[in-house]
């Protein structure tokens, strides 16, 4: 569908008479003027159409899965929101706002943990590696691994399942799924990790609607926790299956 969408506005351009994103994406040109082709335009609409909803869906997926499926974390995390209970209660509309959600050292960590081991972007982000008289021996390119120049003008991407398994940068158990490396959040580890954390992306291309998203997870997180949270929900009856 997006296929056609982007043929029929390269063709005919935006038959809606009113300024709208497909408006917006016709006015883009690259580095050197030129419009984006069909396959850039293609990529720009999925990315518009689908980076607010299915990421933000997945990861909200995956964390309540871990937390499922580890009884330890699911435990510590229950046990954290029973113990600054009554949260929703204190909010005008009787719904955890986000900046409570922010109270929780616990819950932020499982979050951060989870983004790490399931990233809902692989392989985003591309950058080109610079071409001219720069670069690695002055004759453009990139150095991305010690004796390894990838040439000018082509296009790079780092695959985050990868990178943030990194056992240099998270440990030597970078593959389990541990929350408690994050803590204390804002400590000093936590901030080392952080820097290789690239859900989002980096600098003046990172995902505008990342503070968004991060709402939504942590309020539907935490509010999905907060029922089995609750003295009605005894250990023997989860409502989640059992590790």
């Amino acid at each position: 569908m997006t296929q056609t969408l982007a043929t029929n506005l390269l063709e005919n351009g935006n038959t809606t008479g009113k300024r709208n994103m497909s408006h917006d994406l016709l006015q883009c040109q690259n580095d050197d003027q030129t419009p984006l082709s069909k396959k850039e335009l293609i990529g720009e609409m999925l990315a518009f159409t689908t980076a607010g909803s299915d990421p933000t869906a997945y990861e909200i997926s995956a964390i309540l899965d871990r937390i499922c499926r580890h009884r330890e974390v699911r435990e510590k995390l229950l046990q954290e929101l029973r113990e600054v209970g009554g949260l929703e209660q204190s909010s005008t509309d009787g719904v955890v706002t986000y900046a409570q959600t922010l109270q929780l050292p616990y819950f932020l960590a499982v979050v951060k943990e989870t983004m790490r081991l399931n990233p809902s972007f692989q392989g985003q982000f591309s950058r080109v590696s610079p071409e001219g008289s720069g670069g690695a021996g002055g004759g453009g390119g990139l150095e991305v691994l010690p004796g390894v120049v990838v040439p000018g003008g082509v296009w790079l991407s780092v695959n985050t399942y990868v990178s943030q398994r990194d056992k240099a940068i998270f440990g030597e158990d970078a593959e389990e799924f541990k929350p408690e490396r994050w803590l204390p959040i804002g400590g000093d580890r936590y901030c080392a990790m952080a820097k290789h954390l690239s859900v989002f992306g980096y600098g003046s291309t990172s995902c505008m609607g990342q503070h968004l998203a991060l709402q939504k997870i942590n309020k539907t997180v935490v509010e999905v926790s907060f029922l089995l949270a609750s003295p009605s929900v005894t250990p023997g009856h989860m409502s989640c299956y059992q590790s």
